[in-house]
């Protein structure tokens, strides 16, 4: 990958350095499952680990940066009668950035997922964010550039959580189609949760798990969809989210459970 193939990159800075997100990586396990098994309907990926943020040296300077991905066959013992791949991502010294399994064949969803978010619940306190979408990237609050900004309007948030809008690939431009998922929407909810983190403790959050990424929806998402976000602090450098991802007419487009993101340091930002 490089800055011809991946120009979006420039704009998902941390100190320093463009750092492939974690959506990203749900992207590429999903289409080396589809390699795979061709004509599966593999759309979920479990235990999602960034054991070691993928840092892309160079990058702004036109470096080709390599990555290994290996997919070796496993039982799913979760669900006990689907198969799954087990996926790790090193690069090319052996070193492992991540690790994550998919299913290859998903157990079906419970048939209130859609109502899930707890968000807007009564003892919550929900009230209006202190900025708008275009102020929750100034200030240092998000680290995200422009080819990241995909939040279009913040529409509530409380105690236990919050809600979007957000646009995704085909809005933004970026480039690399098929997709399988939408890693600008998904980056979306992951941006929500970490403004969320913001507004609670004044510290910046980086995902460093994801339980369940659920693709339902077809790729990349058309038009906006809502976000809406369930989270809870674990003391005050661990949080806790669940995501659910819906069209405007409320369909269901993705689900994303137990995304833990800690916070990078005890530096605080402009609340």
């Amino acid at each position: 990958m490089s800055s011809t193939t991946h120009p979006y990159l420039k704009d998902h800075v941390v100190n320093g350095r463009s750092i492939v997100p974690a959506v990203l990586l749900v992207e590429w396990c999903l289409r080396m499952a589809a390699a795979i098994d061709p004509l599966g309907s593999a759309r979920e990926v479990r235990d999602l680990n960034v054991v070691r943020p993928l840092a892309l040296r160079d990058f702004t300077r036109g470096d080709v940066a390599r990555y290994v991905v290996i997919a070796r066959h496993a039982s799913a013992p979760h669900n006990g009668n689907s198969d799954s791949l087990a996926i790790t991502v090193t690069d090319r010294q052996g070193t492992l950035h991540c690790a994550a399994t998919v299913d290859l064949t998903a157990s079906p969803l419970a048939t209130n997922a859609t109502t899930r978010a707890s968000w807007r619940t009564a003892d919550a306190g929900v009230t209006d964010w202190r900025w708008n979408a275009r102020e929750v990237y100034d200030e240092g609050r998000l680290f995200h550039g422009g080819d990241f900004h995909v939040i279009r309007s913040l529409d509530g948030v409380s105690n236990a959580g919050a809600a979007a809008t957000i646009v995704g690939v085909d809005e933004q431009g970026w480039p690399g189609a098929p997709w399988i998922t939408d890693p600008a929407a998904l980056d979306g909810g992951l941006q929500l949760a970490a403004a969320w983190g913001v507004h609670r403790t004044g510290q910046h959050f980086l995902p460093t798990r994801i339980g369940r990424v659920r693709w339902i929806g077809g790729a990349p998402a058309s038009a906006p969809l809502r976000c809406e976000l369930s989270s809870r602090l674990i003391g005050r450098d661990k949080m806790v989210s669940e995501l659910v991802f819906t069209s405007a007419d409320g369909r269901l487009i993705a689900l994303l459970d137990g995304l833990e993101m800690f916070a990078t340091d005890a530096a605080t930002v402009t609340p």
